[in-house]
């Protein structure tokens, strides 16, 4: 990723934070919550470079997510609840076509704006199944407006809200030095419909539908 010698400070995120409700977008997302070895992993990262940089925001666990598909970003409530009925209808059915994914290979990146946990291995896969999932919702009569299609499997856990207390120059090869255990993989197999204020994932401000089982519903064990 590219150099972080000039952070850009997320300025929505930080009136958020002061002014809970100041941010007004509406979203519509497909999601996937990860497990406890995942949230341990990114715990453990974000420990470290809190003693580095305390004054960023680093998400809490309960709000680290991967986004599988953006439906659509920072529509109007009218938008969202226009799009949606026809979502929770046909999600279901349209979820249970597709494969379970496995992520692997995590990495810290990281760029001006933010740092995250990616993965190496399984991101075609989840690329594949962006596009099937879109090409399914079209089929289906469901209009998408995603931002773009990314390539990207990754979960972001830290946003720029101040200047840095470090040089940036020490920052980043701190960054850069940071060692993640890449042994840690992650079975998708859920996926979660939230909609509302989405943004940066918290819990407290988005409703949710799901789970939704990739390759269909689980059997309940006895």
């Amino acid at each position: 990723m590219t150099s972080i010698l000039n952070i850009k400070i997320d300025e929505d995120l930080k009136q958020e934070i002061l002014h809970p409700g100041h941010d007004k977008r509406w979203g519509i997302n497909l999601i996937a919550r990860p497990p406890s070895a995942i949230k341990d992993l990114i715990i453990g990262i974000q420990n470290k470079l809190k003693q580095k940089e305390p004054d960023q925001y680093y998400y809490p666990a309960s709000n680290l997510h991967l986004t599988v598909l953006e439906v659509c970003s920072e529509c109007s409530s009218d938008e969202v609840h226009r799009i949606l009925p026809g979502l929770i209808k046909k999600t279901p059915p349209l979820i249970s076509h597709l494969k379970e994914l496995v992520l692997k290979s995590p990495c810290l990146e990281y760029d001006a704006k933010t740092c995250v946990l990616a993965f190496g291995k399984g991101k075609k896969g989840l690329l594949r199944i962006r596009e099937g999932l879109m090409k399914n919702y079209f089929d289906a009569g469901v209009k998408l407006n995603p931002r773009y299609l990314s390539e990207r499997a990754h979960i972001t856990f830290m946003r720029y809200t101040n200047p840095l207390k470090s040089a940036p120059s020490e920052w980043f090869q701190f960054l850069s030095g940071t060692v993640v255990n890449q042994k840690v993989e992650w079975a998708i197999d859920k996926i979660w419909l939230t909609y509302g204020v989405t943004w940066y994932g918290m819990k407290s401000r988005i409703k949710v539908r799901g789970p939704y089982f990739l390759g269909g519903e689980k059997p309940v064990a006895g």
